[in-house]
Parts: C-alpha cells; structure tokens; sequence
C-alpha cells in the first residue's frame, strides 16, 4: 500500500508544484526525497522522466533514518558542494 500510494501520489504531487512554479522537470536540478526505500525514489525518478543520476539518495549508507532522512542527505548534498547553498 505504502509503495503503490508513494509512487503513484509523488510524482502526481511534484509534477503539479513544478507546473506551478512555471518549470519543467528539466529545470529541476536535483531530486531530494524521504529515503524510505530505494525502489519506491527509482519508480517516482523514472515516472518523473528524472535520472537517478539526479537523484539525491545516501540510504546504502545509513537505511532508513526516519524524518531525519531529508536533512541528513541534504546537508551532505551541500557539504560535498553538489548543492549550493
């Protein structure tokens, strides 16, 4: 359940805050989701016709770290300077 609503509502969700920000996937520069599961980021990236290249994910190194997840790949993200502050 948790994988069919993830995968399906995610991609529907960014896709609408996207639009409304007047972008294309092609603008978005890095993807940076809750790092529950590896599959669950594979399948929304590919329905969001996003490489996982492009992919913010650190859940081989750490698992899933709950709502601490988002905060500790983005600070990594912005420490190795793949994001910029």
């Amino acid at each position: 359940e948790v994988y069919k609503f993830a995968t399906r509502e995610v991609p529907r969700v960014l896709n609408e805050a996207i639009e409304a920000a007047d972008l294309t996937i092609d603008d978005v520069d890095w993807l940076l989701l809750h790092q529950a599961n590896i599959r669950i980021m594979e399948t929304v990236a590919s329905r969001l016709g996003m490489p996982m290249e492009k992919v913010i994910t650190n859940l081989a190194d750490y698992g899933n770290t709950s709502a601490a997840s988002i905060p500790i790949a983005l600070d990594e993200a912005v420490r190795s300077g793949k994001v910029k502050k």
